[in-house]
């Protein structure tokens, strides 16, 4: 058998190995010729990618979308390590993460929020050990063992955001429902980052909420008439009222350490920004203020009722109105400067979305960002920042509709009709969430979840970033304690490809990512 193999390898030319091979052929019985096929099939396999440099491979995967690639990981060890690369994962991060993908339409929660410091509640416990003398050298004091944390790889990344973002998809959440308030809840401000919720209500109360135990942890009281907005930050708190005042709040204390004067009538909304504070009064005006100073000055906005005011930088202001109008003006000289028209009834909320990426509607950019509205219409509509054209009207409630929120891959709207409607940033599908007795008054929406707030005096939060929710795909309603009540399903219509109420339909596109 050598000698034969060593004649064969010695032969001079292809031609006459040919030869030899087509007579060994020509002499082979059907079972011999049925192993030749089959040793030949794994002898021409090759592993086309496990044999090209890193680098061209990596660009090869690149083309992949993340189920293919989570695919290709199964096939051996060597595609493993290629398949789950950084490299190819930081990409599919970028193309998908705060935004929607071109490819596959779908986009993913940027999940930005890192936990600050915590608002003291309470003074911290003292320790039972004692503290080190001054006199102790400090190299004798025991330094305690800090295992380093690891860095997350770019696919775990994905994947957190993944299921996150298959949990909007299909209408998957737990409803908490926050009990406290004796009237109507108005206005709402949640801070992820922070884990504070503020509500403010009809019973002339400010409520404080933290959002890791869903507990209520200060209740401030100081307004004699309906606390109509707050906002907050690190540091402060600002709240407008119906008694024509805005109180300032320490977030340290708690307590009022400053009440604003100047309003001749009722104090509709308020929004900061660093120093600067604006309010819109039930008389038409609104006023600015310097909140370091106490200053202010005040602008003929509107003939009627101003229901929003929100600051989109040291020079430019948004106001919305009862006088159906949405208007721009130019602080530096006091003067409106555009005006969006098209609602035929009064603008109840405003919101501004300029992202680091356009968002896209109907297949046109708008790098300088949209505006959206929101009317006793009972219609929403997006308006370009720049140009002041409406964009598109968005129909669905079947009464007015007094508030909205805005991120980069959704809209959230709350209604008189006592529904909460959840749209693509596009303005494409709608979802509708039900569970409120009466007029949905306030909404906010985050990466994880929408707080709403309505005439029925509870907060409701509808978290969707959650995990371990039943198979079955129903939603699970729970008390502020997180004991289980009895199950609540999505209501209404569910349009967009992907959007479902009890998760029986999943878009086929859903998984792959560009």
């Amino acid at each position: 058998m050598s000698q034969i193999l060593t004649l064969f390898s010695h032969l001079p030319n292809n031609h006459l190995r040919n030869g030899v091979l087509d007579g060994i052929l020509d002499h082979c019985c059907l079972p011999q010729l049925s192993y030749l096929a089959t040793r030949l099939g794994d002898v021409l396999r090759i592993d086309v990618v496990g044999n090209l440099p890193t680098e061209v491979a990596l660009r090869v995967l690149m083309y992949l979308d993340a189920k293919s690639l989570c695919h290709a990981a199964q096939v051996c060890k060597k595609w493993k390590r290629l398949a789950d690369d950084d490299i190819i994962w930081h990409r599919m991060c970028e193309q998908h993460i705060d935004k929607k993908c071109t490819k596959c339409g779908w986009g993913l929660p940027l999940l930005s929020s890192r936990k600050r410091k915590r608002v003291q509640t309470s003074p911290s416990p003292p320790t039972s050990a004692p503290a080190p003398s001054l006199s102790t050298p400090t190299s004798s004091l025991p330094t305690p063992h800090r295992p380093p944390k690891r860095l997350k790889r770019w696919k775990e990344i994905y994947a957190e955001r993944l299921l996150i973002s298959r949990n909007w998809r299909r209408c998957h959440y737990i409803l908490r429902e926050l009990p406290g308030h004796t009237d109507s809840i108005m206005s709402l401000h949640y801070d992820e980052a922070l884990s504070l919720l503020c509500t403010s209500s009809y019973d002339y109360s400010i409520r404080l909420w933290n959002t890791d135990t869903w507990s209520c942890i200060k209740v401030l009281t100081g307004h004699t008439r309906c606390v109509r907005a707050v906002q907050f930050d690190d540091m402060k708190l600002v709240s407008a009222s119906m008694d024509k005042t805005l109180k300032i709040w320490s977030m340290k204390t708690f307590e009022c350490i400053r009440t604003l004067q100047g309003h001749d009538a009722g104090i509709v909304c308020l929004h900061f920004l660093s120093h600067l504070l604006a309010s819109g009064s039930v008389d038409g005006t609104v006023r600015i203020w310097n909140i370091t100073t106490g200053c202010c000055y005040s602008i003929a906005a509107h003939s009627t009722w101003v229901n929003k005011v929100l600051l989109l930088d040291a020079n430019r202001l948004l106001t919305c109105s009862d006088d159906t109008t949405v208007k721009m003006f130019d602080l530096t000289t006091r003067a409106p400067i555009k005006t969006f028209a098209g609602h035929v009834a009064q603008v109840q909320c405003i919101q501004v979305l300029v992202p680091h990426s356009p968002p896209i509607i109907d297949n046109v950019p708008y790098p300088h960002g949209v505006l959206l509205t929101a009317s006793l219409d009972n219609t929403l509509k997006l308006f370009s920042l720049q140009t002041g054209e409406c964009i598109k009207t968005l129909f669905g409630h079947l009464a007015g509709v007094w508030s909205c929120a805005i991120d980069t891959l959704r809209i959230v709207s709350g209604s008189q009709d006592r529904s909460v409607k959840i749209w693509e940033v596009s303005g494409e599908g709608c979802v509708t969430l039900t569970g409120h007795n009466g007029a949905v008054n306030c909404v906010s929406v985050s990466d994880r979840c929408v707080v709403t707030g309505g005439e029925d005096g509870v907060v409701r939060v509808w978290d969707f970033g959650v995990r371990g929710l039943p198979a079955s795909g129903e939603n699970v309603k729970v008390d502020a304690n997180g004991t289980a009540l009895a199950n609540t399903a999505t209501s209404g219509n569910t349009n967009a490809p992907g959007i479902v109420q009890n998760g029986s339909h999943t878009n086929a596109n859903e998984e792959s990512g560009g």
